[in-house]
């Protein structure tokens, strides 16, 4: 993964993480209220094992990516 596509990739998760975290923390009667309201939220499913070794190879790539970078 390019430097570039790095930085806008971690750019888009902390959007993105920022965006439910204000969203959960608005919700009327708070964080709580609303993950009883989602409850699928809440649920931790099992990860397919197909995906789970194709995050796995694509997050090694980008440790590497961050190592060569810093």
């Amino acid at each position: 993964m390019a430097e570039d596509e790095v930085k806008v990739l971690l750019e888009s998760l902390a959007e993105f993480h920022a965006s439910n975290y204000h969203v959960m923390q608005t919700h009327p009667g708070g964080k709580d209220c609303y993950l009883a309201k989602y409850k699928m939220l809440k649920e931790v499913k099992p990860m397919n094992p197909a995906m789970q070794k194709m995050w796995q190879k694509n997050i090694e790539k980008l440790v590497d990516t961050f190592s060569m970078i810093g």
